[in-house]
Formats: structure tokens, sequence, C-alpha cells
């Protein structure tokens, strides 16, 4: 019997549950790899239009500990009324586990449409199974002038009972 791959060593479409012509196509090689590729194609209704939107994007997990990732979506949304825009996101996330019970995860975005960074960083402390003391700092700056829009330090405890 011949050894198999796994099903994440190949690209998988996938086009719209039960339309004709796919508008929707997604090519993924697998999170779980060392080294990973992902990309997206959409044409469809949004809201009262229509949105095409490309995008893709690539990660590197050197090991179990470590992990970053590049993103990129380029939406382009037709509403009635000459209401049209195009909108495009370039991301970035890093995942770092400290051990079984710590992790960070950090998230930037670039929004080209509003010249605006926003951040996400997020520290996740397990202290019982199932519970969690978060840490999280959110912030959404101009880059044109560096000006700081919106800034929050958010706690958060989540604990099971057990009854």
């Amino acid at each position: 019997m011949a050894a198999g791959l796994p099903a994440s060593d190949f690209l998988q479409w996938s086009p719209r549950h039960g339309e004709p012509s796919p508008e929707r196509l997604n090519a993924n090689s697998g999170q779980s790899r060392k080294f990973s590729v992902n990309g997206s194609f959409n044409n469809g209704e949004f809201w009262d239009g229509r949105r095409k939107s490309i995008g893709g994007g690539f990660g590197w997990n050197p090991d179990a500990h470590f992990g970053i990732d590049m993103s990129y979506s380029r939406n382009r949304v037709n509403l009635p009324e000459g209401r049209s825009f195009t909108t495009q996101l370039l991301g970035s996330r890093v995942i770092y586990a400290f051990n079984p019970r710590a992790f960070l995860n950090a998230f930037i975005q670039y929004n080209a449409d509003t010249h605006q960074v926003s951040s996400n960083i997020r520290l996740d402390f397990l202290h019982h199974p199932l519970s969690h003391l978060y840490v999280v700092y959110n912030d959404r700056r101009d880059s044109i002038s560096g000006q700081l829009l919106e800034r929050a330090l958010i706690l958060k405890l989540t604990n099971l009972f057990n009854f």
C-alpha cells in the first residue's frame, strides 16, 4: 500500500455551493506546514451592489512556538447611484507561544483607502483548562500624520466552573 499525502499538501479550490459557475475560489496549501500560501477570489453580492475581491498571503512557521504571516486583499465594490469604492488591506500576524499556557498574538493592518494602521496585540494566559486571562491592546493611527485615532487596553478573564 502506497503512503498517502495529507490533504493539506494540495491546493483545494471550492466553488460556492449550488451555483452553476463558481463565484468564489479559494486555494490553500495548509497552514500547518512550515511554509504556506493561500489565495482567494470572490465575486458576488454586497449589500445592494456587487463586490469583486482578490486576496492572498503566505506564512512561515519554523517551529511549534513561532509563526508569522502576511496577507493582502483588494475589494472593488460597486453600489447603486455611483457609490463605488476600492479598498486595499495589508496585514501581518505574529504568533509566539512562550509555553503551553502563555501566548502572544499580534496583528497589524494597513488600510490604503483610509491611510490608517490598526494594531491588535493580545497576551493569553491559560490559568486553568478552558479558563483564560486576556490582556489586549488595540490602537488605530493615521499613517500620514501619525495621529492616534483610537486606543484601548482590555482585560478579560474567563473561568470554567465545574458543577
